[in-house]
């Protein structure tokens, strides 16, 4: 079994008929087998915490990589997945060998309500990440997603769109690759500069080496 990949969702009855029976399923997994936060030594070692908040949201900038990272760290750990309205992010070889496809749940498209169906995903899931353009969203409008990510399981993490208050926030960024030289073609290793900030804890960075063994190294 692959990446689940969700039909776009029009109305509200759809994705409870489809995708929530997807999450029960998930969800009935993830209890047998007890949750652990959506951890990464990165987070640990720059926000002190020792993984993604859960019941919280954590903001973050458009990087690709970093977005894989986390998504693969999380779902290979045994934890469930849902990545909302991110298309173009490839995972499917990026999971191979580290990852747990049959643990990530995908929609490309989430409808007309998107901020109702990642917060349906947050009562159920151990990490949500949601993509959008780049948004600012009112404490008003946000008030009904964030009740459900306060009383739900998941680490939502937003990509373009700006929540109120967030309790970590993230940015990496492509600064180089590994592998590539004289007799050598193949690209061995990505490499991140990664940095955290949270309410109560400064700016800090990192770089991260994403490859075969993702490794850190301080700066």
């Amino acid at each position: 079994m692959g990446v689940m990949v969700g039909t776009s969702v029009r109305n509200e009855e759809v994705f409870e008929n489809g995708r929530l029976a997807q999450i029960a399923e998930l969800r009935a997994r993830m209890e047998a087998m007890g949750a652990t936060a959506p951890g990464h030594a990165v987070i640990e070692l720059l926000a002190g915490v020792p993984g993604l908040p859960r019941r919280a949201v954590t903001s973050m900038n458009e990087c690709p990589a970093l977005a894989v990272e986390l998504i693969a760290q999380a779902s290979g750990s045994g934890l469930f997945v849902a990545v909302v309205g991110w298309p173009e992010l490839v995972l499917t070889s990026a999971l191979e060998g580290r990852g747990a496809a049959d643990n990530v749940l995908i929609i490309p498209d989430p409808g007309p309500d998107p901020l109702h169906v990642v917060g349906l995903l947050a009562e159920h899931m151990d990490l949500v990440m949601y993509h959008t353009a780049a948004v600012t969203v009112s404490p008003t409008r946000a008030r009904p997603l964030m009740a459900k990510v306060r009383e739900g399981t998941a680490a939502l993490v937003t990509v373009g769109t700006r929540l109120p208050s967030p309790a970590l926030t993230l940015a990496g960024r492509v600064v180089g690759f590994r592998g590539i030289g004289r007799g050598s073609g193949r690209i061995t290793s990505v490499v991140l500069d990664v940095r955290a900030e949270t309410k109560t804890r400064r700016d800090r960075a990192t770089t991260l080496y994403l490859g075969e063994q993702p490794t850190l190294r301080a700066v």
